[in-house]
Parts: structure tokens; sequence; C-alpha cells
């Protein structure tokens, strides 16, 4: 697949894709990134490393491409200076396949100068495909 397809959700420091996606070009950005998947591992390239898992964290400005995404996948794309990253990190391990269990597990871990509510009371999604 190289088309992205599926629903987009906004929070206030986080934003939740879940969907198919397709390759990417190498590419960093400011935002750490969680990548759940329910079916199949995707795999990706991490500073030229493949990794193939079912679960993924690439931290904030790593460079990185999706080379093989079959099936649905979950992500989030965090603030960086929002979370705290080490709880937030291990929480992954366990962290349920729904946006509203990854938008309630980002809740939990954020960092307590700033608030916000899980997706089921202030996201909507913004894109359905």
């Amino acid at each position: 697949m190289n088309e992205w397809s599926g629903q987009l959700w906004l929070g206030r420091d986080y934003g939740l894709i879940l969907g198919e996606t397709g390759r990417t070009a190498p590419h960093a950005h400011y935002a750490h990134q969680f990548i759940l998947c329910s079916d199949s591992p995707i795999t990706v390239s991490l500073d030229g490393h493949l990794q193939t898992a079912y679960r993924l964290f690439i931290p904030s400005r790593q460079p990185h491409a999706i080379v093989h995404a079959p099936g649905t996948v979950l992500m989030a794309y965090v603030e960086p200076g929002a979370f705290d990253l080490d709880s937030l990190q291990k929480a992954l391990d366990t962290a349920e396949f729904s946006p509203n269990a990854l938008s309630s597990l980002c809740d939990n871990f954020h960092v307590a100068r700033l608030t916000m509510s899980g997706c089921s009371a202030h996201c909507t999604p913004l894109i359905n495909s």
C-alpha cells in the first residue's frame, strides 16, 4: 500500500492516527511517535537499521522511514515537552489497540503542568477515508 487511509484525532498535545499506512521516505519530526499494530508487525528503518515489531517507539527527531505496514496501525504523535517520556514509553508495552485506550495512556503520563482529556471527550475525528 502506498497511500494512507483512516481516521485522525487531535488532542491538545498529541495526535492519533488509526488506519492503514503507506511507505514513507526517510524523515524526522519533533513529536515522539508510538506505533501499535494489531494483526501484523510494521517494519521501520531507524537510522538505516530495519526493525520489525508490533509496538514501536520513535523518539523525537529520530530519522526513520516506514518500509512495510500490512494491516491496521494505531499511531500516536506526542509533544516531547508535555509528557513524562520514560513512563509513557514503558506503558506502551501494555497499551491496548484502541484510540480511547491510547488517549487514556497519554492522559495518565501527561506532565502535571498541562491537562487534557481522553479522545471520547475532546478529540474529534477530523479525517475519515
